[in-house]
C-alpha cells in the first residue's frame, strides 16, 4: 500500500512540474510578464487618430490572460481570454486560446535577431485540411 501512494505521488508531483519545452514557450510567449504580438500593424486614420484602419495584436501576459485587439469597423476593439499551453508528445506545443487550440511554434528573423515571430497553426481533425497559419511578429525593444 506505502508503495503505491508513492508511486501515485510521484505521478501528481512529476505533474505538476512544467516541462523544459513548456517553460520555454511560455518565455517566448510572454517574455518577463507580457508581449504584445502583432498578426496586423494598428494603423489610424491622420485625421484624428481615433479611427482605426486596420490591425490585430495579441497581448500574452504572464497572468493566463491575453488581449486581443482587432480594428472592426473602425474601432479598436478589445477582447480578453484566457490562455493555456499543454505538450503534445513528443515536443508540440499546442496553446489554448478561449475555447480555440492551436500548434505553437516560434522563429527569429534569420537576417534581424531582434524581429521573432509566432505562428499559430490550426490543428487537423483527421480531414486532409490545409495549415492554416496565424504570423505574428514581435519586434525586442
Amino acid at each position: 500500500m506505502k508503495l503505491l501512494i508513492a508511486i501515485v505521488l510521484t505521478i501528481w508531483v512529476a505533474n505538476l512540474q512544467e516541462s523544459p519545452i513548456l517553460e520555454k514557450a511560455k518565455k517566448n510567449l510572454v517574455g518577463s510578464s507580457q508581449k504584445e504580438w502583432v498578426f496586423e500593424r494598428v494603423e489610424y486614420y491622420l485625421s484624428d487618430g481615433q479611427r482605426c484602419a486596420e490591425g490585430v495584436t495579441y497581448s500574452f501576459s504572464e497572468s493566463g490572460d491575453v488581449i486581443i485587439s482587432e480594428c472592426i469597423n473602425e474601432k479598436l476593439t478589445k477582447t480578453t481570454r484566457n490562455w493555456s499551453l499543454e505538450l503534445e508528445e513528443p515536443k508540440d506545443v499546442i496553446v489554448s486560446i478561449g475555447d480555440e487550440s492551436f500548434y505553437l511554434i516560434f522563429y527569429k528573423n534569420e537576417d534581424d535577431e531582434s524581429i521573432e515571430h509566432m505562428i499559430l497553426r490550426n490543428i487537423k481533425d483527421f480531414k486532409p485540411v490545409e495549415n492554416i497559419d496565424k504570423i505574428f511578429t514581435y519586434i525586442i525593444d
